[in-house]
């Protein structure tokens, strides 16, 4: 217990508070857990129970009681405290959950009996090992019934679903061969690759973006409809379909022998086969579908040119236990891209090598460059598909219907072991996705997010230098790369979406944002780019030690890191048999686009990426670009390391109001603490956007004004623990981020002999330098030998009592919830030291974080309604807001401070106010404004990290409350959410209330907190996904004939599920039988629908004549 009891512990000056958080997963936790939490609500007291008391309640046995009270702590479902009334210091247990309202608390009662009585306290026949795999791969509500015959069943028939899915995302030789299980599978294969590339997607997405549409998301219809049909030509022509490279297709036809050149006849056959598709398809599209999305007003097209060469391709399976990827780069893929890029549509062109085999049996006309183009002379022959069938493996279904306990362990095992190896082809993030999904494909959705492409090279030139005999030395070198990076991509929150071939190297594409996104994505983003570039030195370092001398001439590996943010569309891209997780949109293809003109070693952003964290990293302008595909020029900045607290800059004073009692105090205390040389510790918690971050910076400004030397810092999920001391040192010691490490150690020590530390300083150094710097050791160096953990304790003391002897300090932690329970602990000790010290440190968290620091707790809450408006007529530089803008900004924010900039910078943006004197209105009947970057940004991580059925209540309201202006009734959310119980909706509302997305009122009406926010989650939804919901509430509304409203309601959802003739006869139909006045709000309502129907107008002409008359 002792190992995580530091680090929940209930807030100081709070300690017998019971802290509301979201019962999110609730009905899913295991048995042991909901034993305890049962008890704990049920014991009712605010207090908690003794550890003695839980272990006779619950019956369970101390490790295992040990091990669900851990897990809870975690989860922060429980708060573990010191028991001061215990002799043996032992701890006594504080349930984080209470009911809102006393008629609630029934329903957590029911709760907690159903959950009581579904699953046993043990898995009993389970293995531990089989116990962790399934755990893994099954839904949290089926893994709880095991190991009940029944459960057992139905989880060896999702595993089989599971594994044919996980399949889908690989090529088919390698999901149903035996490359999986060897250890380290690279090859040199000979045959024919094709890249086959299509022309005409840019202009369609411009075209659908000028037409207001989600241009990405319609675009992938498109695309999905040209993969369909070419993938299943390449699976007719013999060809293994290696990888999908945004819209281009990458296959190889494998060859029998050097001599046997059948495998190109097969590729270039593919390629006529695949033009005469595209001609017929695709030139000019004619699907009624496909016209739907793209509109009838003018001819859309698209056109192909397919590379072809023959060599070897060089392929190899890389990567570690969490994330493997199939890589294929070379020279090979990099030919067949020359060979395509001399094409000008509807062509198949090869390499002057291969034409000369071929001209016998093809023929060729010169495409220039050295590339030949093939012609197609086949007429109906072509037809004649030279396909041999792959003799597939078909999954064993006895366990289905063998119902033995023993025997069904054994289905699992096997399963698993086909499963675990395959999985690892996903990122663990879309994995996931996977497998809540229900369908077994990866929910599609609307995002804001950054999009990443690094460029790696060099592997190719060393197959080259080395020879083919050191081909495992050479995949040795991806692997290590690819192992470097893919961590802290994953450790920043980042996923590694997949990675193409690309000149002679490779292209990795990273996003931070899909599927699951962060408030700080950017700033992550930066900081991964940051770790791997500083990594990468490292690995170059230790190459050239670890190999022969023979081999390190050619030894140069080189990367180039583009970055863009923007709208993105992210979901599955493929075939049935054949589909891969991708991104698209134009923030994707800017960012190629960037790293393409980046130079070597260096990190080029974009403007949005700038405007995000210029205020934590240091960018310097370069000159603008020429970019493909853009009109004007593209202003990109190059990052050039983190900024320190000399870079602190002053936020504009419209930021802090409402804050100024909160500023005054803290500055009276940095007055306090450097006259009598006092500690204070200020621990800020609030919810993104409430300005806490920009509360913390202002008063690092005001203390470095008072003389305080200042550090900020800024803690990274999954560093290693002393990146967080060595960034507070080396800011103390005034290192600049990007100094090298030679000046960086002399300048270090010099500052560290100053204060007198001169027998720490190589304990220091190594702190700083490598821990911090260069290197990702977990134990640092000293004179003697190693230093344990246990010792950096005393290390940072007496660091921070020799610097505060000199001049009082200020420590800013940005996120401190972040930094873990080592730093937690040393800052603790800093503020309980009995020695005086000038120290003030201020943290910042999320709200229900529990800051483990001596200190005051001050919630950073949202402003007021008063508070807002001279927020916002203070941003606008005015006295006064006219009555509308007050009420949009109100209702937009709900009083979030970052909300209320983001909504006037949209209104501005859009053109949507007027000045009348000294007050500022907004327009009338204004329309919405584009919704802003930073309220999407923080709405997809708010609503990723909610459960699925709280994400599924969430939509299902944005698309309601499209409807009406007031609140939801529960009964048509439970509809369009496809509720089947009550208990299900009320946990899910709970959470969200609780979570401040909803309100759940006391009279059941259901509304947004923030208007903005449902904005936010109804942008989010892809047109299918709008369609299904909208069609759900249709459905709903027609069945409610007693109810007034109902042909409003059902036209509206009518006409936005695309069923506008239906939804205007709803409201016609109405105003027949309806009296003049509300029969003139009904056929108003259809014209809005349906403009210039003469029969409308004519009829609301003779009833407005009927009502005038009286």
């Amino acid at each position: 217990m002792d190992d995580y009891l530091g680090q929940f512990k209930p807030r100081r000056k709070q300690t017998q508070e019971v802290v509301s958080i979201s019962p999110t997963g609730l009905i899913s936790l295991g048995g042991e857990q909901r034993l305890v939490i049962r008890t704990l609500l049920r014991s009712g007291s605010a207090n908690g129970m003794r550890h003695g008391d839980l272990l006779a309640s619950t019956e369970l046995s101390e490790d295992e009681l040990a091990a669900a009270l851990k897990s809870l702590v975690e989860q922060g479902w429980v708060v573990a405290q010191r028991d001061r009334n215990d002799h043996e210091n032992r701890y006594r247990a504080v349930l984080r959950i209470v009911a809102k309202q006393s008629a609630r608390s029934r329903f957590w009662d029911t709760i907690m009996d159903d959950a009581s009585q579904s699953g046993g306290r043990g898995r009993g026949v389970l293995s531990t090992e089989m116990e962790e795999n399934l755990r893994r791969f099954l839904p949290a509500s089926l893994f709880d019934r095991l190991p009940a015959v029944d459960a057992m069943t139905e989880a060896v028939a999702h595993l089989n679903r599971l594994y044919r899915a996980v399949g889908a995302f690989l090529p088919l030789y390698i999901s149903e061969g035996d490359i999986l299980t060897d250890e380290r599978y690279t090859a040199l294969r000979g045959g024919t690759f094709m890249f086959a590339d299509v022309s005409g997607f840019t202009a369609m997405s411009e075209h659908l973006a000028r037409r207001g549409q989600g241009g990405a998301e319609n675009l992938t219809l498109v695309m999905n409809s040209y993969f369909a049909l070419m993938l299943d030509i390449l699976a007719k022509s013999d060809a293994q379909v290696l990888k999908f490279a945004g819209d281009a297709l990458l296959a190889f036809f494998p060859a029998r022998s050097e001599s046997d050149f059948s495998d190109a006849h097969k590729a270039v056959r593919a390629g006529l086969r695949m033009q005469r598709a595209m001609i017929e398809t695709f030139q000019p599209i004619h699907s009624s579908q496909l016209l739907d999305v793209l509109g009838r007003e003018r001819e859309h097209a698209l056109s192909m040119t397919a590379g072809v060469a023959r060599g070897a391709l060089f392929e190899a399976l890389v990567g570690n236990a969490v994330q493997c990827e199939m890589m294929v780069q070379g020279e090979l893929p990099g030919l067949a891209m020359r060979a395509e890029a001399v094409g000008t549509g509807n062509d198949v062109i090869v390499d002057a090598a291969l034409a000369a085999v071929l001209a016998k049996d093809f023929t060729l006309r010169d495409a220039g460059e050295g590339f030949m183009q093939v012609m197609d002379t086949f007429g109906d022959s072509l037809d004649d598909y030279e396909v041999e069938l792959p003799v597939r493996r078909r999954a064993k279904t006895g366990a289905l219907f063998d119902l033995e306990p023993e025997n069904l362990q054994e289905h699992l095992r096997v399963t698993l072991d086909k499963l675990i190896p395959a999985a690892t082809y996903l990122a663990p993030a879309v994995l996931d996705q996977l497998i809540l999904s229900g369908d077994y494909r990866v929910p599609a959705d609307n995002r804001y997010a950054v999009s990443m492409f690094i460029h790696v090279t060099g592997f190719a030139e060393m197959l080259r230098t080395w020879g083919a005999e050191h081909l495992n030395v050479v995949c040795g070198m991806v692997e290590r790369y690819y192992t470097m990076a893919q961590p802290l991509i994953a450790a920043r929150g980042g996923t590694l979406i997949r990675s193409d071939p690309y000149e002679l190297g490779v292209k990795i594409l990273v996003i931070f944002g899909a599927p699951v996104a962060h408030t700080d994505d950017p700033l992550r983003a930066v900081d991964a780019a940051l770790a791997i570039h500083r990594q990468l030195n490292q690995l170059q370092t230790r190459l050239h030690e670890e190999l022969p001398e023979a081999l390190r001439s050619g030894l140069e590996i080189h990367h180039r890191i583009g970055v863009a943010r923007g709208e993105v569309f992210a979901g599955e891209v493929g075939w049935r048999a054949r589909r891969e997780y991708t991104v698209m949109g134009d923030a994707v293809n800017l960012a190629a686009r960037i790293m393409s003109k980046t130079p070597f070693g260096e990190i080029w952003v974009d403007e949005r990426m700038f405007e995000r964290v210029q205020y934590r990293f240091a960018l310097e302008a370069m000159p603008p670009l020429h970019l493909k595909g853009k009109t004007g020029q593209i202003q990109v900045y190059r990052v050039t390391g983190t900024r320190g607290a000399d870079n602190l800059t002053a936020e504009q004073d419209s930021s802090f109001v409402g804050r100024s009692l909160l500023l005054l105090t803290v500055s009276r205390v940095l007055q306090q603490s450097a006259q009598e040389r006092t500690r204070k510790a200020f621990l800020l918690t609030g919810e993104v956007g409430s300005g806490k971050t920009r509360i913390a910076r202002k008063v690092a400004l005001t203390a470095q004004t008072m003389g305080y030397a200042v550090a900020l810092a800024h803690p990274q999920p999954g560093a290693s623990r002393s990146v967080l001391w060595a960034s507070i040192l080396s800011s103390l010691l005034y290192i600049p981020a990007d100094a090298d490490p030679d000046h960086a150690r002399s300048q270090a020590t010099v500052g560290l002999q100053a204060l007198g530390l001169t027998d720490d300083v190589p304990a220091l150094l190594q702190l700083i330098i490598e821990e911090g710097g260069l290197f990702a050791y977990d134990r640092i160096s000293t004179a003697s030998g190693a230093m344990p953990r246990k010792d950096l304790s005393p290390l940072i003391l007496r660091f921070f009592h020799a610097y505060t002897a000199r001049t009082p300090t200020l420590v800013v932690i940005d996120d401190l919830h972040q930094a873990g329970s080592d730093a937690h602990a040393i800052f603790r000790e800093l503020m309980l030291t009995p020695d005086e010290m000038p120290l003030v440190i201020i943290g910042t968290g999320d709200p229900g974080a529990v800051l483990d620091l001596p200190g005051d707790h001050v919630e950073v809450s949202d402003l007021n309604e008063e508070e807002t408006e001279a927020a916002a007529a203070a941003l606008l530089g005015a006295s006064e807001l006219g009555s509308r803008l007050k009420q949009a900004i109100w209702t937009g924010s709900g009083g979030r401070p970052l909300f209320i900039e983001a909504q006037l910078r949209a209104l501005q943006d859009s053109d949507m106010l007027f000045s009348a004197g000294c007050t500022i209105e907004l327009k009338q009947n204004a329309k919405s404004p584009p919704l802003p970057n930073e309220l999407r940004d923080l709405v997809s991580a708010r609503v990723d990290h909610l459960g699925q059925e709280e994400q599924a209540l969430l939509r299902a309201s944005a698309v309601l409350a499209e409807d009406v202006s007031t609140s939801i009734s529960q009964d048509v959310l439970k509809a369009v959410a496809e509720f089947s119980d009550d208990l299900r909706l009320m946990v899910a509302l709970e959470g969200l209330d609780m979570y401040g997305l909803l309100i759940w009122d006391e009279d059941s009406a259901i509304r947004f907190r923030h208007g903005l926010v449902q904005q936010a989650v109804y942008a989010s939804l892809t047109r299918a996904a709008r369609l299904k919901l909208h069609r759900l509430a249709a459905d709903y509304w027609r069945q409610q004939s007693e109810d007034p409203d109902q042909s409003f309601h059902l036209a509206y959802h009518q006409a936005r599920s695309g069923l506008l003739p239906q939804a205007v006869e709803t409201l016609t139909a109405a105003a027949e039988a309806a009296q003049p006045e509300r029969a003139i709000a009904l056929y108003s309502k259809a014209l809005e629908l349906l403009p210039d129907q003469k029969h409308i107008i004519a009829e609301l002409e003779r009833l407005s004549i009927e009502v005038q008359r009286g």
